[in-house]
């Protein structure tokens, strides 16, 4: 192994070479392979080889360029990275010492759920002005900065930070909660500031279920999540509850930050033809902020076996899909 700068080049000696049933079980002993070698803090990239400088192949996959983590999650693209990309909400900053803080976390599979609550004298209270972005950190530091920490910082830092509107401190204490789950590691902080540490740069919403709550997601499901979708139900490979020949009704719920909220939908058949089309609204379009979607769609009767639902934007520009995401689904 060699390194310079953030990339690592890597010769692995191999008897013969990795094989894989298909591409998603290539694509996972790649992901593997990207995720071990850039574990050592500094580490971006990694160019992989095979038995003295070839190309390493993987099944079907040849990886013939440096690798990032992002390049191997399957996501159509990484989270947004920068201030300049992230997001900025103008909350209720009257109200005065209001508390906006991290009030539980889930970690679900590839998504982690983080919601923010105010509040300001036991009473529940809008949140003041606030804004989330993702940056790169500094990964050969331990968690939090602290040097008596016996975990490494993430390669990224997802930063949420609320306006106090109060004299001195604002009363939050601060503290570091280690998970070490991918992609979360840490979270470090308190009012008004939150730094969640992150393995990678995966892609990352944030929406508000009302002016109390704030919900930051980073992830889901690679085949159900682009830059501009995401569905949380049905999920890739659900079986879809019902009986032979009879229509139903299928929940669709996820989030969206599309223009004028319009999230457009179909289904498709075994043979790729359209069953089923429609579109409905979003609770919020056009904004920096994500709007969310629990709805529900109908496959006909006399549609069985493997279908696809495919959920996207419709371009205001061309009319052209924008952000799509398809979700094998099966009917009886």
């Amino acid at each position: 192994m060699t390194v310079a700068a953030d990339l690592a080049s890597v010769d692995l000696l191999l008897p013969s070479p990795f094989t894989a049933g298909d591409r998603s079980a290539a694509a996972a002993i790649l992901e593997q392979l990207v995720y071990t070698a850039t574990e050592e803090p500094g580490i971006r990239r990694v160019l992989l080889t095979e038995n003295g400088g070839q190309v390493l192949t993987v099944g079907e996959i040849r990886a013939d360029k440096p690798l990032a983590r992002e390049d191997v999650l399957g996501y159509s693209g990484r989270g947004p990275v920068g201030t300049d990309k992230g997001i900025t909400w103008a909350g209720n900053d009257a109200i005065p010492h209001v508390v906006a803080q991290l009030a539980s976390v889930m970690v679900d599979g590839t998504t982690v759920r983080l919601t923010f609550r105010g509040s300001s004298g036991g009473s529940v209270v809008d949140l003041p002005s606030f804004s989330v972005s993702l940056e790169e950190n500094d990964d050969t530091k331990p968690v939090g900065g602290k040097t008596a920490a016996a975990l490494n910082g993430g390669k990224y830092a997802l930063q949420v930070a609320f306006q106090w509107n109060g004299g001195g401190s604002s009363g939050g204490v601060a503290g570091t909660t280690i998970y070490d789950q991918t992609p979360l590691r840490a979270i470090i902080g308190a009012n008004p500031y939150s730094f969640i540490e992150l393995d990678d740069a995966r892609p990352w919403r944030a929406y508000m279920p009302d002016k109390t709550q704030l919900v930051v997601e980073i992830g889901g499901d690679p085949q159900a999540t682009s830059d501009r979708i995401a569905v949380s139900a049905p999920k890739p490979g659900d079986r879809v509850a019902g009986q032979p020949q009879v229509a139903y009704d299928v929940r669709l719920a996820g989030s969206a930050r599309v223009f004028e909220a319009n999230v457009s939908w179909r289904v498709r058949d075994a043979s790729g033809k359209v069953v089923a089309t429609s579109h409905f609204l979003a609770t919020l379009g056009s904004s920096a902020l994500w709007g969310t979607f629990d709805k529900g769609f109908s496959i006909p009767a006399s549609v069985h076996g493997g279908v696809t639902l495919e959920v996207y934007e419709v371009s205001p520009k061309d009319g052209s899909d924008q952000g799509l995401v398809a979700i094998p689904l099966t009917v009886p």
